[in-house]
């Protein structure tokens, strides 16, 4: 765990006692404020969202500001060691996993070793040159830390995720949902997001990150129409 991990950390224990609140929420307005600019017909929807979240806080506490002072050491975290489940960590380390549901994230080195070990060279370049790029589904997603360690294992293989890379994924629960978009986001990961049960096929919501739609946009749309 680096510096700026440590800072970000503390920052959301210092905001409240309640640091599991603090770090869903912080994910959940984050998820908004990016919604708000990639899908721009529902941008009020978003933003009333927002609100709603920061709203429930006392006013003297200004958390849009904090928030926006996480987002930006969360960036930097991302930009100091990408291909990484840096929300993974800091949740771990804020210790409160085991007061809600059991919720605990696979190591990123965990999972860049099972990454490597199952990465296929040869099937990974035949789908990139029958179609420019390779589909990854993962129906349980956590906190994406498998997905970023396939993302990883391509990128040491010679291949740019950004460009060759399309990831699926799903998750139950709302916090991992965000988590895994926030990351494919800010990895400029073309990624559609969706919660819901896999089994079932019962979908409730459903994100596409932004680079979805700058790079590649008619193919991936056709890879979802099929």
């Amino acid at each position: 765990m680096n510096e700026l991990e440590k800072e970000l950390i503390e920052k959301m224990r210092s905001q409240s006692t309640n640091s599991y609140q603090i770090f869903a929420d912080f994910c959940r307005c984050s998820v908004y404020a990016v919604n708000s600019q990639v899908d721009m017909l529902n941008s009020s929807d978003w933003n009333e969202k927002y609100i709603q979240v920061i709203n429930s806080y006392d006013k003297s506490i200004n958390i849009a500001n904090k928030f926006s002072e996480m987002f930006a050491l969360f960036c930097m975290c991302i930009e100091q060691e990408p291909y990484s489940d840096i929300l993974g960590r800091v949740y771990m380390n804020l210790e409160v996993s085991s007061g809600k549901i059991g919720q605990f994230f696979t190591p990123q080195h965990i999972a860049n070793l099972t990454a490597k070990l199952n990465f296929d060279n040869k099937r990974v370049t035949k789908e990139i040159e029958d179609k420019s790029f390779i589909t990854l589904s993962e129906s349980c997603s956590g906190g994406a830390s498998l997905i970023l360690g396939f993302a990883k294992a391509m990128q040491e293989n010679g291949y740019t995720p950004y460009k060759h890379l399309l990831v699926v994924a799903n998750d139950l629960d709302e916090m991992c949902v965000n988590m895994t978009y926030l990351q494919l986001v800010l990895n400029d990961i073309p990624a559609i997001v969706t919660r819901g049960n896999a089994l079932n096929n019962d979908i409730r919501s459903i994100y596409y990150t932004p680079s979805y739609f700058t790079n590649n946009y008619f193919k991936f749309e056709q890879h979802r129409r099929c």
